[in-house]
């Protein structure tokens, strides 16, 4: 349950990012990409709570975990159609949906090959897998949760969901964990990564705000311009006269 939810909840994540960057891609259908990332990153906060608690009642001390279940179906190269999405075109919903499949189906499986300690190796990981039982150290196991949790800890970060609270507790839960586990070089990486994310979850990144100004810079003028030839017809201005009006009433 530990390595689906999690995976299932870095699927939506993959989604969202992806159809964000179809809406700084694509002007003409941002509401329509913005739309779909609140969906995903709503699924992926649900998936991601359940993951955290569910982690946080995981009390065993065994030397190994048993990976109880067969090979995950999916595949581990990037899904096409999010990256055709990310590029801006928007997606047919059959082809939504086929996104969506692809997606979590390949975040799970490359969750399943981290925490059977193969990360990024299918093959491996498929030969662990082949009898439905695999044993894993629980250093290892333990390692790739706390991946799992620091990656989830983003979800919240200013720039996505902006809850600095819920970062701060997947990021703590990962330190946690990576503290019931002998120290390697595998378990120092994760740790520093989540050091500095603490020390920057209220900063924005400099360069998402340089782009950020570049945006509105470029689309503010658009819009002012436009504004500025309607103003000019008569029937332009009685029609926002009367929009004034009808709002000044409703309130």
């Amino acid at each position: 349950m530990l390595v689906l939810t999690s995976g299932m909840a870095q699927g939506y994540i993959d989604l969202a990012e992806a159809f964000d960057a179809g809406a700084r891609a694509n002007h003409t259908q941002t509401a329509s990409f913005h739309r779909q990332v609140n969906t995903y990153r709503g699924a992926a906060n649900t998936l991601a709570l359940q993951f955290a608690d569910n982690f946080s009642k995981f009390q065993s001390k065994d030397e190994f975990i048993t990976l109880a279940f067969a090979y995950p179906t999916g595949s581990p190269a990037a899904v096409v159609l999010l990256n055709k999405a990310a590029g801006g075109v928007w997606l047919p919903e059959a082809e939504i949906d086929t996104a969506q499949k692809r997606a979590i189906e390949h975040a799970v499986l490359l969750a399943t090959c981290r925490a059977a300690g193969a990360t990024n190796d299918p093959a491996k990981t498929q030969e662990l897998l082949k009898t439905g039982e695999a044993k894993i150290p629980r250093a290892t196991f333990v390692e790739a949760m706390a991946a799992a949790l620091f990656d989830e800890s983003q979800l919240y970060a200013y720039n996505k969901l902006d809850q600095p609270d819920k970062m701060k507790i997947f990021c703590s839960r990962a330190q946690e964990a990576l503290k019931t586990a002998p120290a390697s070089n595998e378990s120092q990486d994760p740790d520093k990564k989540i050091q500095a994310a603490l020390r920057r979850r209220r900063q924005p990144d400099t360069n998402q705000v340089t782009a950020l100004r570049q945006h509105l810079v470029t689309h503010l003028a658009r819009h002012i311009r436009a504004i500025a030839i309607l103003i000019q017809h008569e029937d332009a201005r009685a029609a926002a006269a009367q929009c004034l009006h009808e709002v000044g009433g409703a309130e």
